[in-house]
């Protein structure tokens, strides 16, 4: 898509540009300690098969061929590559030049993987399919190293302003998102956690969470509209009858529309559709499969929608809901939706509410 081939060619671009200047930088900022408490958190022995994603210079990965036999570094840009190379003189580590979200390794392949100062440099998309290809190809654990800025309004509004002096334009959106909920999403569960930096960087363990174990949520493209429209049949709860056809154009616009699917494995077991219209969310069906349901796959998907709202910098997220739907209406009390009206009648003769989130403003002030 347009949106994914941008960001590969800002980022390469940007990281072959700077290559030469990267371990100069970083020396300003006395990272040792760190990689050596992202090894000794990760737990991995000699024996153990180690991937570092977004490898970089390699730094990270050197790191963990001091302490197994077994590393390989994988990054998108050629020349950070290189540095990392000639860094490694005994050939301890295999760098490869290759795609985190399309990851060429065998499921489960490896024991530990981990990604340091990565995914803020991608769009939120991106973030979760990388996230969802390291869980694919990793036994044990998924060590993450990145920023963590701080919960209060004021100072993250500062903290993104000086951050962002160095970070890529995706940072902003990255320091804003909901982390825990990403995690989430791809099916991780945070094991051990630990700051640095007087708490401005942390290091999170995260291993598969069993109850969602097999289910992503990724951004839909065209090859999902048949079983958008199968499930649609089936069980959408809009007022509306989704067209074949309607569901094709809305995932081709993605300018005006944002479409996600819930997957297990190779089959397609919710969606939701959303629009955008006077800096708002719509959110127009949201729909899982019976035999799936009350695993918080609905959850998943709304919150995603929600990351993505904020990442537009919209002002708020509403949808329609059966007023006797009440777990649909629960779950978004939960995710802090309150309801702006009753509408007689709405859903064949039944009760419909009109449920609103508003989204918090203060990354425009940043």
């Amino acid at each position: 898509m347009k949106g994914d081939q941008e960001y590969r060619s800002y980022i390469t671009e940007s990281f072959d540009h700077w290559a030469r200047l990267y371990d100069p930088f970083l020396s300003f900022f006395r990272l040792k300690g760190l990689r050596r408490a992202t090894v000794e958190m990760s737990g991995a022995r000699l024996g153990a098969r180690v991937l570092d994603v977004c490898t970089g210079t390699g730094d990270v990965a050197l790191e963990f061929a001091k302490r197994c036999d077994d590393v390989t570094g994988i990054d998108l840009s050629a020349e950070m590559l290189a540095i990392a190379r000639r860094k490694d003189r005994e050939g301890r580590v295999r760098f490869l030049q290759m795609d985190a979200t399309k990851l060429d390794f065998a499921d489960k392949g490896f024991d530990v993987s981990t990604i340091s100062f990565g995914l803020h440099d991608m769009p939120l998309e991106v973030r979760g399919e990388v996230l969802q290809e390291m869980a694919r190809v990793t036994r044990k654990r998924i060590v993450i190293v990145d920023y963590n800025p701080p919960p209060n309004r004021l100072l993250r509004v500062i903290y993104i302003a000086i951050v962002s002096l160095w970070e890529s334009k995706y940072f902003p959106d990255f320091a804003r998102s909901d982390f825990e909920g990403l995690l989430a999403r791809c099916g991780l569960r945070v094991e051990r956690e630990k700051t640095a930096w007087l708490g401005f960087v942390r290091i999170c363990v995260c291993r598969l969470d069993k109850e969602a174990r097999g289910t992503s949520i990724v951004k839909a493209d065209i090859a999902n509209a048949p079983a958008i429209y199968e499930l649609a049949s089936h069980y959408s709860g809009a007022t509306q009858e989704w067209a074949q056809e309607r569901i094709n154009d809305l995932i081709s616009d993605s300018q005006g529309h944002y479409v996600l699917v819930a997957k297990q494995l190779d089959s397609t077991v919710g969606y939701a559709i959303a629009r955008f219209a006077w800096g708002k969310m719509h959110v127009w069906d949201i729909a899982v499969k019976e035999d799936v349901r009350r695993r918080g796959i609905g959850r998943k998907m709304m919150s995603q929608m929600i990351d993505h709202a904020k990442s537009r910098r919209l002002s708020e997220v509403y949808l329609e809901v059966c007023a006797s739907n009440t777990p649909a209406v629960r779950m978004h009390e939960r995710l802090s939706f309150k309801i702006r009206f009753r509408m007689p009648g709405m859903y064949n003769g039944e009760d419909g509410l009109a449920m609103y989130l508003p989204l918090p403003q203060e990354g425009k002030e940043g």
